[in-house]
């Protein structure tokens, strides 16, 4: 695989539903701690070298009517009950500066504002990753390579529910549409150094 190359001037780091909901969902085969803790990293170079850090988050109304349920009980499926907090993104790792998008469907762009986001900054450039792999990720990526956008999939801002459906995603999937790269080729192609960025 060539060098991975990113140009910071129409570039962005899209975390897809990094929320109270999935970060407390049995993960594999990193825990949610491991995804944030590369997110937080990510999302300090980045907006160190001035790209837009875009948190998508999932939303509906109260009855539940906007949202398309699963045909079967997966695991993708959403619990009845709701913990509190289910759809805030890490209070400690979002700024002010960031910019926060509400979906209502696993793919980021379905019925949300992200591709506005991206084209009216001139954004060519998607650097994303999130939870859980086969579901928002690659509903995402997908859409993303369909709307001629250049889409860097991080492993480690990965995660998933399944370790087969999570490496399927990664292996067969992903590098067909996609550049796949752990942070730390992101961080090299961003010019960062990796320990002040605080990847350890």
């Amino acid at each position: 695989m060539p060098d991975l190359e990113i140009d910071p001037a129409s570039s962005a780091l899209v975390l897809l539903d990094l929320q109270g909901l999935t970060t407390r969902l049995p993960l594999t085969p990193r825990t949610a701690d491991d995804v944030l803790a590369t997110a937080g990293t990510l999302t300090t170079a980045a907006r160190g070298k001035g790209l837009p850090v875009i948190w998508v988050r999932t939303r509906f109304a109260d009855d539940r009517g906007d949202w398309q349920p699963v045909v079967a009980d997966r695991p993708g499926s959403l619990p009845r009950e709701l913990p509190a907090g289910w759809d805030e993104v890490p209070a400690d790792l979002r700024r002010d500066t960031d910019i926060v998008v509400t979906k209502r469907q696993w793919s980021a762009f379905y019925g949300s504002d992200l591709e506005l986001q991206l084209r009216r900054r001139g954004i060519t450039t998607m650097i994303t990753g999130g939870i859980a792999t086969n579901y928002v990720v690659e509903s995402t990526v997908r859409v993303a390579w369909e709307l001629g956008l250049r889409v860097v999939v991080v492993t480690d801002l990965c995660t998933g529910l399944d370790a087969t459906d999570h490496e399927f995603a990664m292996t067969r999937i992903f590098p067909q549409i996609s550049q796949v790269a752990p942070s730390k080729d992101v961080l090299s192609a961003l010019g960062t150094n990796a320990f002040l960025a605080g990847l350890q």
